[in-house]
Order: structure tokens, then sequence, then C-alpha cells
């Protein structure tokens, strides 16, 4: 889980697998599966995180930055593209789009 921009494992120590929908093959093992107090922790963090330095900035220093986030994903879609057409069972071609 990432919670307040860390790794932390859940706090019910809980896990499962994660399986490519489309083929049944295994994607990742040992996933850790978030409980109530993950999720509440989670909630609280992006609450405080919205009411920091990011509610500051204007509409077009969010655009910017929102617009470099974009960018990076470009860069880095041959990364990224096939980790989530294996975690949502989709082509290749799609999960470049």
């Amino acid at each position: 889980l990432f919670i307040n921009n860390e790794y932390v494992n859940a706090q019910t120590g809980e896990t499962l697998a994660a399986y490519n929908p489309h083929d049944e093959s295994l994607v990742a093992d040992n996933v850790q599966v978030a409980g109530q107090g993950d999720v509440d922790k989670a909630v609280a963090a992006a609450r405080t995180a919205c009411h920091g330095e990011w509610s500051t900035w204007s509409p077009s220093q969010r655009s910017a930055a929102m617009l470099k986030f974009a960018d990076l994903v470009d860069k880095h879609v041959d990364e990224l593209a096939p980790w989530e057409g294996k975690c949502m069972g989709q082509p290749i071609t799609i999960t470049k789009m």
C-alpha cells in the first residue's frame, strides 16, 4: 500500500494474488489488502495533502503540475503499459493510449 507518500504493509496482514483476467496468469503475489484502518489513514492523508500546499496553488500551477505528470507517463509508457495490460487483461495497444 502507498499511504502518505510511503509504502506500508496492510494493518490486517492480509495479502492476495493478482491474476490477469484474460488468461489467468499470475501478475503479482502477496499484494497487500487494505482494511478499514488503512483506508481511514489514506483518506486522512489525502485530505491533509489537499488542504496543504496544493490548495494554495493557482489553477495554472495545478495545470502545469498535471501536465508534467502526463508528460512523465508518456515518457515511461513502454514501462507502464505492460503492467497495466496484465492487470486489466487488455491488449498493449489499448493500455498505451
